[in-house]
């Protein structure tokens, strides 16, 4: 099994558990550590909270999900995750990333060549929707998510 931990500013982490909980499901294999933007050092500690938890949960590796590239809560991801070999850092995450490598998690770990694939479709989830100007009504692909 694959542990999540999700990790951003604010609440980000939590508003993303909720998210992820309500369209895949709860689990107890994966957990929001949020960052107030007060301590980078209580930050760490609480990630290596979670990765202690989920290790003791079973999970062979995790992967923790953060919300940008250079911030605390990735720096603090990385410089944490650097005491382990199976733990992976993903950065810039979205809905949609969250939600499939959770319904993932619960079968195994996940390879580089998955995780690699999920961001694919991540990039792919992401885009611009306008009506157009003129009134027509073509959505063309889109139309199907209305």
């Amino acid at each position: 099994m694959t542990g999540i931990i999700f990790t951003g500013h604010g609440v980000f982490a939590s508003g993303m558990l909720t998210a992820v909980s309500l369209l895949a499901g709860e689990s107890d294999h994966v957990l929001a550590v949020d960052f107030p933007g007060d301590c980078v050092e209580l930050l760490k500690d609480n990630l290596q909270a979670a990765i202690t938890s989920l290790f003791e949960k079973q999970c062979q590796q995790i992967i923790i999900l953060c919300d940008l590239l250079s911030g605390s809560p990735f720096n603090a991801s990385v410089t944490v995750s650097q005491e382990y070999e199976n733990i992976y850092v993903i950065y810039g995450v979205n809905a949609g990333i969250a939600v499939e490598l959770c319904l993932r998690a619960d079968d195994a770990e996940l390879s580089e060549a998955d995780l690699n694939s999920v961001l694919e479709d991540g990039r792919e989830m992401t885009g611009l929707f306008r009506i157009p100007p003129n009134g027509e009504e073509d959505f063309g692909d889109a139309a199907e998510g209305i």
